[in-house]
């Protein structure tokens, strides 16, 4: 992509809901899946090993420094795997559709989560915002957000029933009210592209009156 005069993509009359996950990276929803390429945990055993190595060097000396080049080299590495994915994954969203949905994530707040931390690094959601904001206004495709607290796993796609529990191992949404049974993170895109198209309509009335 270029930042110099991004020229306005055709319209395709398409609108989606996404709901980012770890093992999904991301799933729309009209169920489009991209899998999480876990490009820090493919490296980590590379990083770990020079880690040791620097631990056993002394500070200030020339092998010190050529693994400290060598642990930046491949941490820049995986920076840029993820960073050519998001970019990859933008443009194509906006290319594809007009209006995309997202909920907006509070990022430090998960990332404080040892369990998670890790995990929520090596898909860098808050990037993935970044990046599909600017590229919406670019290309002039409209983007909608969710708040943060929004259920929209817990939430029936069918029937809006709300899960008081939802255990983060169920991969499959199970509606005790309806009998509704999905994908649980198909589930969630669809949740959101309906709270987020609900909540445009609300504010377009408020707008009016």
């Amino acid at each position: 992509d270029t930042k110099e005069n991004p020229k306005p993509l055709p319209k395709t009359g398409k609108t989606v809901g996404i709901d980012l996950g770890i093992k999904t990276f991301i799933t729309t929803s009209d169920n489009k899946k991209i899998e999480n390429h876990k490009f820090l945990a493919k490296s980590q055993g590379k990083i770990s090993r020079y880690q040791q190595v620097l631990s056993n060097k002394k500070k200030g000396s020339k092998r010190y420094y050529k693994h400290c080049k060598k642990l930046a080299k491949l941490y820049l590495k995986v920076t840029n795997q993820r960073n050519n994915l998001i970019h990859n994954v933008t443009k194509q969203l906006v290319t594809d559709y007009d209006v995309i949905c997202v909920e907006t994530l509070n990022v430090k707040s998960m990332l404080q989560d040892p369990l998670f931390a890790k995990h929520l690094a090596d898909v860098s959601f808050g990037f993935f915002i970044e990046v599909i904001t600017y590229k919406c206004t670019w290309y002039e495709k409209l983007l909608l957000k969710v708040d943060t607290y929004y259920p929209s796993s817990k939430t029936c796609s069918k029937c809006g029933h709300v899960k008081e529990k939802l255990n983060i191992n169920e991969r499959i949404y199970n509606c005790e009210n309806c009998g509704h049974t999905i994908n649980r993170d198909l589930n969630a895109a669809i949740n959101i592209k309906t709270k987020a198209l609900g909540d445009q309509v609300l504010n377009e009335q408020l707008i009016t009156v």
